[in-house]
Formats: C-alpha cells, sequence, structure tokens
C-alpha cells in the first residue's frame, strides 16, 4: 500500500500596498478647504472626549450654527473658548453653572432645564461714549435651531424664580475662571483692552488668593465685601454700597482703588481712594465714585454722601501702616 505524502501547511502572506497619493495631499491643502478656527479645532482635536462646544464669539451679530449648544439636563455643562486666529496652544475651557435661588442668602447649583438649547451670548447695553454699562450680562438665548439669523425670536433663559439666568459683567471680572470670556469680549470689541488688562494684572494674575495690604487693587463699586491680606490675617473691608434709595443701589461700575492712611498721625484709620476708573457707572445712579478721590457711602440717616474709612478692630502693626500714601488734608471732614 503506498503511503500518502504528508503535505505541508499553507502559509498565506498578505501584504499591503500604501501609496501616497500625491493628489490627496494637495488637496488637503487646497485653499478652498474650510479654515475657520472651529473647523482647525475639529481636525486636529481627535483625542478621546473632546468637548463638542466651542465658542469663538459672544456677539448676536457674529454667532454661527457652531455656537449652538445643547445644555439640557447638566449641571456643569463645558465649552471650549477658541481664540481670534485659531491658535490651539491658547483654548481654555469654561464650566458654566446653573443655580437655583432658594433663599436670600442660600444658593443651590441644579441642572439646566430640559429643552435648554441656543446661544450663549453677551448682553452688553452701552452708555452715550459706547462704553459697556455693569448691567451687561452673560446670558442664554433660546433658540429652537441653530439659526443665528433668528436670534431675535428666542427668549432668554430664566431661573425658576422667573428672573434672567445671567452671569454679571462685575463677576466675570472677579473670578480668574472667566478670563476666557473677558478675552472673547476684547475680541468681540465689547470690552476695551486697556480695561482687560488692567482686571489680568489685579485679579487674573493675582496669586496667593489676597491683594497685599499696600497694592492697587480691583473693585467693583457695588460690592459689600472685599479681603485684603494685612500681615498673615486678612482684613475685611465693606464699603457699605448696597444701601438702597427707592430699589436702586448706590454705586455702579468698577476701578483701581488702594488703600491710604487718614492722617500722618494716625495709625488706626483707613481710607480708599478711587485710582482709575474702569467701567462707567449705570446712567440712572445718583451716586457714584470719581476717579482721583477718596472712595465715598451713602449714609441713610443723614441722607448724603460721606467719605468712606475703617477703623480695623484689631491692631494692625505700624510699619504696614507706614507704606500706605497719606489722604490730602481736607479730603475726611465729611467722613472721620
Amino acid at each position: 500500500m503506498a503511503l500518502l505524502a504528508k503535505r505541508a501547511p499553507t502559509t498565506i502572506i498578505i501584504t499591503r500596498t500604501i501609496r501616497h497619493d500625491a493628489t490627496a495631499k494637495s488637496k488637503k491643502n487646497s485653499p478652498e478647504e474650510d479654515t475657520s478656527p472651529v473647523q482647525r479645532y475639529r481636525r486636529q482635536s481627535s483625542y478621546r472626549g473632546t468637548p463638542t462646544r466651542y465658542l469663538t464669539t459672544l456677539d448676536p451679530r457674529r454667532l454661527t450654527p457652531s455656537e449652538y449648544f445643547d445644555i439640557s439636563n447638566l449641571t456643569k455643562p463645558s465649552m471650549r473658548i477658541i481664540p481670534e486666529g485659531g491658535d490651539l496652544s491658547t483654548m481654555a475651557t469654561v464650566l458654566m453653572r446653573y443655580t437655583d435661588l432658594k433663599g436670600p442668602t442660600r444658593v443651590v447649583c441644579s441642572r439646566f432645564p430640559p429643552n435648554s438649547k441656543g446661544f450663549f451670548y453677551l448682553y452688553a447695553p452701552q452708555d452715550e461714549k459706547g462704553r459697556i454699562l455693569p448691567t451687561a450680562q452673560l446670558r442664554f438665548r433660546l433658540l429652537d435651531s441653530p439659526e443665528p439669523e433668528r436670534f431675535s425670536e428666542g427668549t432668554d433663559l430664566l431661573q425658576p424664580t422667573g428672573e434672567v439666568w445671567a452671569e454679571s459683567l462685575a463677576k466675570l471680572f472677579r473670578y480668574p475662571t472667566y478670563q476666557p470670556l473677558l478675552r472673547v469680549m476684547v475680541q468681540d470689541g465689547s470690552l476695551p483692552k486697556h480695561v482687560y488688562d488692567r482686571v489680568e494684572q489685579l485679579v487674573l494674575k493675582r496669586t496667593g488668593g489676597l491683594n497685599r495690604f499696600d497694592e492697587e487693587f480691583f473693585m467693583d463699586f457695588g460690592m459689600t465685601k472685599k479681603s485684603i491680606g494685612c500681615g498673615d490675617k486678612a482684613l475685611d473691608i465693606r464699603p457699605r454700597p448696597s444701601v438702597a434709595l427707592n430699589g436702586v443701589l448706590k454705586y455702579s461700575g468698577t476701578g483701581v482703588v488702594r488703600l491710604e492712611r487718614a492722617s500722618p498721625d494716625d495709625y488706626n484709620t483707613l481710607v480708599m481712594r478711587v485710582m482709575e476708573v474702569l467701567t462707567p457707572p449705570n446712567p440712572e445712579d445718583k451716586y457714584f465714585q470719581k476717579e482721583g478721590e477718596l472712595l465715598k457711602w451713602y449714609h441713610p440717616t443723614d441722607a448724603k454722601e460721606v467719605v468712606w474709612y475703617k477703623k480695623p478692630r484689631y491692631p494692625i502693626p505700624r510699619e504696614l501702616f507706614e507704606q500706605l500714601p497719606i489722604a490730602r488734608a481736607g479730603e475726611l471732614h465729611a467722613g472721620v
């Protein structure tokens, strides 16, 4: 019986030919290709988990369908801020929050309501000189389709209280997390570059959490409290501008201020000088802070403005007081 020869196993080798298509390469670099910042972001951001919301403007006149966001039922929706020119190395992420006011002092973060679809934009009223006013706010315009040309047909997102959901201009200034939005406002022409530079210098680049006792610092003239680093302690400054008359706050706007000594021989009384006004007050304000003068507040009992001053509860080292400028004689008669 003839022996059957064993067949050797068959090895199959599969080869793949990769052809470099010069035509495809030239097509990729074609000048007809969309080179907008958003499209460059889409092509270059291929890593997993890249946010799908990206923003290049807050100006309602310049919005595109790409800025149409669906933030329904989200707690902290994020969006990538793409700078002018599309330089991806300077992109930043901003988180937005929806808050419910549960009382005069209690604020609870919650999810954005269902059907929260639309555009983030800057509500930016201006005075007669074209300067942005303190009533400017970041808002969210609800719209049922990504059509910016229908912007005027939409309505603004509301809080459960019925008030418009918004982040105030003063809040955007005070918190470094909103710096990318301020840069977008500069690009849009809504915020002067010199104002942004001063805010960046005094707030956004500040380290250690508190301004020093002897340095200039940013102030929202409508705020009720400001903490200043004083040696190893924090000095709370309460400008008291929130006393209202006929429901209108006494002061608004923002500026740069510094602490001064009330007089050469007084080492226990502080005053503040307005070094620079960055954004103007609301036109309807009866009282407003003046550049170069001492900070004032409205005295409800006397029904008039008086110079703000403070006598700290605990002694401040004399060497710290000596670092401060001295207020001019005759400036304090209304307040000290």
